[in-house]
């Protein structure tokens, strides 16, 4: 098709029979097979370490699994299982090889997984998924739903979890408590400077930033405004 290949070597040898050449290009195009990289409408990411390596997790939310590559975007693993809408993606602050991964469902019943890469082995962690109570407001026209972020607790030394909830406009702050979680704040309205009105319309996103001992959090508000709610 008038296409030219320049290799750096042969690749048959000298006088090889009948030599056939297939190229196959599959990175970047929509698909079933995660070997291959395909990917369908994939809605979160997060970089996690694991043995000195850097990974990325990817919520392939159109095939409904969450799949993980290297750090040369080669496959490593991926899972299943019986997820709804994967969305958003974050690494454990509290362990090396794990993130967490938020199962979105419209009708509320959405689920927290944390997963542990070990080698090639990506598999749930005891006591997972547990319920959350958020929906996925992905159909309602502000955009992707993905929120969820993790960070490390300065006083506690815990995990701590922020879900938005674009449908009741709000983003649930969570702790471990025990093999659980728990709902330690419910926030609704942006604090300091923010332009518009206080209150929260559609949160779809969140993002944590810990400088000493401060934790502040931030959220993707509708379309046209990022607010700090902590």
């Amino acid at each position: 098709d008038g296409v030219t290949l320049e290799l750096e070597r042969p690749l048959y040898e000298a006088g090889a029979a009948s030599p056939t050449l297939q190229i196959l290009h599959c990175p970047g195009s929509d698909g079933t097979d995660a070997r291959l990289r395909n990917l369908r409408s994939p809605r979160g990411l997060a970089a996690f370490e694991a043995d000195g390596r850097e990974y990325v997790a990817i919520a392939d939310t159109g095939n409904r699994r969450v799949a993980v590559w290297d750090d040369t975007t080669g496959y490593v693993a991926h899972w299943e299982g019986d997820l709804v809408a994967p969305a958003g993606v974050a690494a454990d602050p509290g362990g090396e090889g794990r993130f967490f991964l938020l199962d979105r469902d419209a009708g509320g019943r959405s689920r927290l997984f944390l997963f542990q890469l070990s080698g090639d082995a990506l598999h749930v962690e005891p006591g997972y998924p547990v319920p959350v109570d958020v929906g996925d407001a992905t159909a309602g026209g502000s955009g992707p739903e993905i929120g969820l972020a993790a960070a490390r607790d300065p006083a506690t030394g815990g995990t701590l979890l922020a879900v938005t909830d674009a449908t009741r406009g709000r983003v649930l702050e969570m702790a471990r408590e025990g093999e659980g979680w728990r709902t330690i704040a419910t926030r609704t309205e942006a604090v300091g400077t923010y332009p518009g009105e206080a209150g929260l319309a559609r949160p779809t996103d969140v993002a944590y930033t810990v400088e000493g001992d401060a934790v502040h959090l931030y959220a993707v508000d509708g379309h046209d405004r990022i607010v700090r709610l902590r």
